[in-house]
């Protein structure tokens, strides 16, 4: 589908392809693919919606005493270096592979890394495999406090039980991963050394395509599910209206994340019943 739309998009004719210096991969976020040491997938990539991981989310982050299910340290030490907390849904990306850890045992010793959707496309365009500060974060295993040197924290790894060498290494957003390969550049009709920058998630590219990029200006979005967002320039973590800043596409910003899990489906709902 990618090669496909590449070529119809340069046959239009609307820039040359000799003028495509770059290329860069958005993709819908908290969802993780495994693959080999060949950059082959072992499985169906997970999405955001799959809570098969959510008894193995709890048994990490439960403890006593408890806040809203969370063991109150462990909650203390997500919160103050990431942002935000894996989720007792097991919807997010750490959620996933704590799934495939436990359940399909196999596909994780197979595993070489886990990637987010556009850092697994990056490894088709480029042959390394990498993630970039903002798409690691759903990982919930990095210190996100100075966002130019975004790291992932051995404590928090060790509370996952997640082994580190199947994680990514990490590159700042807006970074070059490296030239696409000589198959790529044949398969899109593209020049040899067109460079593939860092990518981005859904969320994040989304607050920079709707022109809301100075800090404090609101952007909403309204699809199946819902944000309100806004780019700020510091870290904060409100715990009580489950608001939180988070890396954004934008090099030493952050994005604050309001997300709302339904919106335009209830409409969906409401005319279907």
């Amino acid at each position: 589908a990618l090669s496909t739309a590449a070529r119809r998009l340069l046959s239009r004719g609307l820039v040359a392809a000799e003028r495509i210096f770059a290329l860069s991969v958005t993709a819908q976020w908290m969802g993780t693919v495994p693959v080999d040491r060949d950059g082959n997938h072992l499985m169906n990539a997970l999405i955001w919606m799959d809570t098969r991981g959510a008894r193995h989310a709890r048994r990490i982050t439960s403890g006593f005493p408890s806040v809203a299910g969370y063991g109150a340290l462990k909650l203390w030490r997500w919160l103050r270096v990431t942002g935000g907390v894996p989720s007792r849904t097991g919807k997010d990306s750490l959620g996933h592979i704590l799934y495939i850890q436990q359940e399909l045992p196999d596909v994780y010793r197979r595993t070489f890394k886990f990637l987010e959707p556009m850092d697994y496309l990056n490894l088709r365009f480029t042959g390394q495999a990498a993630a970039s500060y903002d798409t690691i974060t759903g990982h919930w295993l990095t210190d996100n406090r100075d966002l130019s040197r975004v790291r992932y924290v051995d404590k928090l790894v060790a509370m996952s039980g997640v082994d580190r060498e199947k994680l990514p290494d990490l590159k700042p957003t807006g970074a070059i991963l490296g030239r696409i390969t000589r198959e790529i550049a044949s398969e899109f009709g593209l020049r040899e050394d067109v460079q593939v920058v860092m990518g981005t998630p859904d969320t994040e590219s989304a607050a920079v395509g709707s022109g809301a990029v100075r800090d404090f200006e609101p952007h909403l979005y309204i699809g199946t599910s819902s944000w309100l967002t806004c780019h700020v320039p510091f870290k904060r973590t409100d715990v009580v209206n489950s608001m939180t800043s988070l890396p954004s596409a934008i090099p030493g910003k952050y994005l604050v994340a309001t997300e709302q899990d339904i919106a335009g489906g209830c409409i969906a709902m409401l005319r279907d019943s």
